[in-house]
């Protein structure tokens, strides 16, 4: 499934940075972004490089790239926005300059398409893999209706901070246990599971005034992916 972008005014912007720019995604440095998010929407954009591929997935980030310079915690942070807040992922391919099976790389070309992608950790290492399309079985008298998606609408995006300590203060005061249903990712799945919850704000973020002053206790709460999907779907 594509991203359709959102309808803008004035003359398209090149390069990288334009492009991402017109689906509302932003990153805090650009210079080094290898990543960007839309928070009102909740997805991040990834770039993918063509040249690494396994399992029918394309890296898009890695633990081994980490340096003081570049866009790793940038990145980290969007990789955090998937696994622990729920954000869809979506990918555009890359090639690079020089393609290597080790570190990051810089673009000689992109692709200005988005695509839409599951996230799977191997290791130190992120990919983005298709997601299967639903397979329409023979006879199936659904089978030669088309269904239209992706009309443009014209969408004023801005980025909100969260502040990393205040969620680990709340998850070190309720523990990493769903608040709604008690579910418990370590009790069932083991070390993999520890420590693994979403943090809901009671507030939104979006619905704040600016710059305001959190409370980890009284204004955060742990929940489980589910019951945090439910949560916004309300």
């Amino acid at each position: 499934m594509r991203l359709k972008r959102d309808s803008i005014s004035g003359p398209a912007r090149g390069g990288k940075i334009g492009f991402v720019q017109e689906y509302g995604a932003t990153c805090k440095d650009e210079r080094r972004a290898w990543s960007y998010v839309n928070e009102k929407r909740e997805y991040v954009i990834f770039g993918a490089w063509q040249h690494h591929e396994t399992n029918g997935g394309q890296l898009i980030f890695s633990h081994e790239w980490k340096r003081s310079n570049n866009g790793y915690h940038n990145s980290l942070r969007h990789i955090e926005h998937i696994q622990e807040e729920g954000y869809e992922l979506y990918i555009f391919g890359q090639a690079a300059k020089e393609p290597n099976s080790k570190g990051a790389a810089q673009t000689k070309s992109f692709d200005r398409n988005l695509e839409l992608r599951k996230l799977v950790q191997i290791g130190p290492e992120f990919f983005a893999h298709s997601i299967g399309k639903n397979p329409i079985g023979e006879g199936d008298n659904n089978a030669d209706i088309i269904y239209w998606e992706g009309d443009s609408r014209e969408l004023r995006v801005s980025a909100y901070e969260r502040n990393g300590n205040a969620r680990k203060r709340c998850i070190d005061h309720y523990k990493p246990i769903c608040q709604v249903c008690q579910f418990d990712f370590k009790k069932t799945y083991g070390e993999i599971g520890s420590g693994f919850i979403h943090v809901h704000h009671l507030v939104k973020v979006a619905d704040r005034e600016g710059r305001y002053e959190v409370d980890p206790i009284k204004d955060l709460r742990p929940v489980c992916p589910n019951c945090h999907a439910m949560i916004h779907k309300n």
